[in-house]
């Protein structure tokens, strides 16, 4: 009920807002195995339906790198105006050295599994604390810090000027 309440609002909003409403970005890492608020995807897949029937508007959904490198992800890419991927080296065992090149990796794989769509790194970025007693610290063996985070900052920015990749950046505070 919640999820079919939020989904009506963001068309309501789409349409009544038109001109400062860009996209729509129904659910977010909803296909991965860790996620705590999964979704099956053929009911994702009809809430996309759903929400591309109701407005204009190009509607996406955001999951990581390793989902939209998987075969059952072409299903999903079928429905999509465009594709956001989460990317982040640091949270997949890489140190700073290696996480640009195993990030343009990541990006090189899931634009090969999906040719003909437009991709937005939609999440990204390099910690500068991590908080060593939750269960996603196992994966960190990268050394967060403000140096390292301003140095990856600066190679991704770099990297998608260059290649014209659209992207955000995730800052937390």
């Amino acid at each position: 009920a919640a999820n079919k309440a939020e989904v009506a609002e963001a068309i309501r909003l789409a349409n009544a807002y038109p001109e400062h409403v860009v996209a729509l970005m129904i659910g977010n890492e909803t296909q991965v195995s860790w996620s705590f608020h999964r979704v099956n995807q053929n009911v994702l897949i009809e809430y996309i339906r759903q929400v591309r029937a109701a407005t204009a508007k190009p509607v996406s959904t955001a999951d990581v790198s390793s989902y939209w490198s998987e075969p059952q992800s072409k299903a999903m890419a079928a429905e999509l105006a465009f594709i956001v991927t989460h990317i982040y080296a640091m949270w997949n065992g890489q140190s700073i050295d290696s996480a640009m090149g195993w990030s343009k990796a990541q990006y090189a794989s899931n634009t090969a599994n999906h040719p003909n769509h437009q991709f937005v790194i939609g999440e990204t970025g390099w910690a500068t604390m991590v908080d060593y007693e939750a269960e996603e610290a196992k994966y960190i063996t990268g050394k967060p810090g403000e140096e390292n985070q301003a140095r990856f900052h600066q190679d991704f920015i770099k990297w998608c000027t260059e290649e014209k990749i659209p992207n955000f950046y995730f800052v937390a505070f």
